[in-house]
């Protein structure tokens, strides 16, 4: 978990204590709107992990098709490995 999700998570967890412990005079909208915010921040950061983990997987792939292709040239019989440009 990244440190700005944890972050969220616990600010979570102190709101919800704190509403828990002292919520009778606090202003719920406002509280809504924090915890709703934190979660987008939360997604958000979740999205972004999610699509990296996306472009590693297709960069992956694009380097495993390269060394497949690099070592089918190389089994003709050379011996020198030719890196595509």
């Amino acid at each position: 978990m990244t440190r700005e999700k944890m972050t969220c998570h616990r600010l979570i967890d102190l709101i919800l204590d704190f509403v828990k412990n002292k919520g009778d005079d606090l202003h719920v909208l406002t509280l809504e709107k924090i915890l709703l915010f934190l979660d987008v921040t939360i997604n958000n950061a979740n999205t972004e992990t999610l699509l990296i983990r996306l472009d590693k997987g297709r960069i992956a792939n694009q380097l495993g098709e390269s060394l497949w292709e690099l070592l089918a040239a190389n089994s003709d019989g050379e011996n020198e490995i030719k890196m595509p440009l």
